[in-house]
């Protein structure tokens, strides 16, 4: 019993506030098509600046790695350099 004497006074509530549900309905979905365009423009900066931080970080990580082998490369010279035979200094006449 008592869910259908809730039931009623829910419908009667409703029924009392149900223009003004609809009234505010009404300007919370104009707001919301107000802030739209503004919206999209903020997202779409975000994904600029998302996108222009992660070329940028790949960018950086190409030039460490680039510069890591170079400088493996010349650690390799220099060993072979040691490792020719001669005075043992590793010095090239």
């Amino acid at each position: 019993m008592r869910e259908i004497g809730a039931d009623i006074a829910w419908q009667g509530w409703l029924s009392r506030h149900r223009a003004t549900i609809r009234d505010e309905l009404a300007r919370v979905l104009a707001r919301k098509e107000q802030a739209m365009p503004a919206q999209r423009r903020a997202f779409g900066r975000l994904e600029a600046a998302c996108a222009l931080r992660a070329r940028a970080r790949a960018e950086a990580r190409d030039r460490q790695e680039r510069r890591q082998a170079g400088l493996l490369g010349d650690l390799g010279a220099m060993a072979r350099m040691r490792a020719r035979p001669g005075d043992g200094t590793g010095q090239v006449s």
